[in-house]
């Protein structure tokens, strides 16, 4: 890793941050889980009580590739003869012999399914060696031989094993069977979150269930904040929540990018100065003003301006030109009396409340402005400006009473 310090007046450091030198890309990090499934010595799932034996016969993908080949092929012969032929003969033959093979595939199956419920109910650790995913998790390229034995794998989470290109072998479940194994895996999984295995819970998750955003979330409740961003960002498409992650993690310098990329320019800037790069920072939330600007929010961007980058007269400024017509003119109004009397300015106060009355704006705008004022009245720091702003309010709310309807009459007494 490279440090980030800095060096003050007498020369000592001090440190800032930490970056890695070469940071982890993702395909180096899905390569180097390519060997994780079936690395363990081989073995079978314990049978259940009462299992019936298991079908005899059940035969080779071999033969049953061969029996498959056998029918096509006796498919596309020339039909029509008066009297079967052997054609018709090694077409039956084969056909017989391939639904015996699929019966008996279903029922080998079908017994693996049994032991594996039952390895899960008793002996949950175990079981999930041997679990049967059902959720769309890793991608999988072309199908691979049938079989009917769930072999074990690696039940710790690796983003390696969601890179997918592997072949599958999928099975037919029912409806029935894949529903009760969904809400199996599920309370196995909350069970190691309680137990604090995070990362057991988000291998259940991802790779059993495809739910990749409790996977995300069960990865940052265990502090891999990493694995947690990789997820969001690649698997969800969710980069801000990727970054997020990141920076709960304190993975600062890999977070800033993810929400300038999000155009999260203020946050970007809070990241800056926690690192003490006083220039970036500004230079993000100058772009976070612009951004309020160009939304229409004259108020957010007049507190960016006021706060984060203390530019108090570019505020006022902005507060200025949002009256009479904005849609914030009347919030406006009251940061622009909040930022007078923070500032000490006393007499700009008066004079912007002088200039309200005198400037009469259409009778729509006179209960924005006599409420304005009224709020002035009650908070503002000083006792003329606050006499001056009770004095406008009467004038301005007199103006509107002889058109008000009852309510709005009301409101401005």
């Amino acid at each position: 890793h490279t440090g980030l310090v800095e060096r003050d007046e007498v020369g000592a450091t001090r440190l800032l941050a930490a970056e890695p030198e070469d940071p982890p890309r993702l395909d180096a990090i899905l390569a180097s889980g390519k060997g994780d499934i079936g690395s363990g010595r081989p073995e079978e799932l314990p049978p259940a009580p009462g299992e019936p034996p298991a079908p005899a016969g059940l035969g080779s993908w071999l033969g049953k590739s061969f029996l498959g080949a056998v029918n096509w092929l006796a498919s596309k012969a020339p039909g029509g003869a008066p009297q079967p032929t052997w054609i018709d003969k090694v077409r039956d033959w084969s056909a017989e012999k391939l639904q015996k093979f699929a019966a008996d595939l279903k029922s080998a199956r079908d017994r693996e399914l049994n032991r594996l419920m039952h390895l899960l109910e008793n002996d949950p650790d175990q079981g999930l060696k041997f679990a049967l995913p059902i959720g769309s998790g890793p991608s999988t390229r072309g199908l691979a031989p049938p079989g009917a034995v769930l072999g074990p794998r690696n039940i710790d989470f690796s983003l390696g094993r969601l890179g997918g290109g592997k072949s599958a072998d999928p099975w037919d479940l029912p409806w029935k069977t894949q529903q009760e194994l969904i809400k199996r895996y599920r309370d196995l999984a909350l069970r190691e979150l309680r137990l604090g295995r995070h990362r057991r819970a988000a291998y259940i998750f991802a790779e059993l269930l495809g739910d990749f955003r409790a996977a995300a979330d069960a990865l940052v409740e265990g502090r891999h904040f990493r694995e947690a961003a990789v997820l969001f960002r690649d698997r969800l498409k969710q980069p801000l929540l990727a970054a997020q992650a990141l920076e709960k993690g304190g993975l600062v310098t890999e977070a800033i990018p993810l929400f300038e990329a999000e155009g999260r320019w203020e946050t970007a800037g809070d990241l800056y100065a926690r690192l003490e790069r006083p220039e970036e920072a500004a230079l993000s939330w100058r772009r976070a003003a612009e951004h309020h600007r160009e939304k229409g929010d004259l108020l957010g961007a007049g507190k960016m301006l006021e706060g984060k980058l203390a530019a108090p007269d570019e505020a006022l400024a902005l507060y200025t030109q949002t009256w009479p017509w904005s849609h914030q003119a009347g919030p406006c109004l009251g940061a622009h009396f909040d930022l007078l009397g923070r500032l000490g300015r006393h007499d700009d106060a008066a004079r912007l409340v002088a200039r309200l009355v005198r400037d009469t704006p259409a009778p729509s705008r006179l209960p924005v402005l006599a409420r304005a004022l009224a709020d002035a009245t009650a908070a503002y720091p000083d006792r003329r400006v606050r006499d001056r702003a009770a004095d406008a309010a009467r004038v301005v709310a007199g103006r509107r009473l002889a058109s008000a309807e009852p309510l709005e009459a009301q409101d401005l007494l």
